[in-house]
C-alpha cells in the first residue's frame, strides 16, 4: 500500500479514537448541575467559548443538556444575540444565564 494512502488510514483511525474519547465526555458533562452563582445573561456575554446556562423547568426532559458552549456568534448586532453552539444548533438570550466570578 502506498505510504501516503496508510498514513491517512491511520490519520482516520486516530480521528475516531478522539470522537469517541469526546462523545463520551460531552455525555458525562450532561451531568453537570447548574451552578449556584448564576446571572441572567446579556447581549455581551454572548462570545465564542463562553459557556452558558438554561436552568431545566420541571415539564421538560430531564436528560436535556442544561447548559451549551458558543461556537459562533451569528447577529452580533441583534438584541437576541443569536448563537450557533457546539452542538451545530442555534440559541439565543432568552432564558440565558452565565456563571459570575
Amino acid at each position: 500500500m502506498n505510504d501516503l494512502i496508510q498514513k491517512y488510514i491511520e490519520a482516520r483511525e486516530k480521528v475516531g479514537d478522539a470522537m469517541e474519547v469526546e462523545r463520551l465526555a460531552e455525555k458525562k458533562a450532561q451531568e453537570a448541575e447548574l451552578p449556584n452563582n448564576l446571572r441572567k445573561a446579556e447581549p455581551s456575554d454572548i462570545v465564542g467559548g463562553a459557556i452558558i446556562w438554561y436552568p431545566r423547568f420541571q415539564d421538560e426532559d430531564p436528560d436535556s443538556r442544561g447548559w451549551n458552549i458558543v461556537d459562533e456568534v451569528l447577529k452580533p448586532a441583534d438584541a437576541y444575540k443569536a448563537y450557533c453552539a457546539h452542538d451545530g444548533c442555534r440559541y439565543g438570550l432568552y432564558g440565558a444565564f452565565v456563571e459570575i466570578d
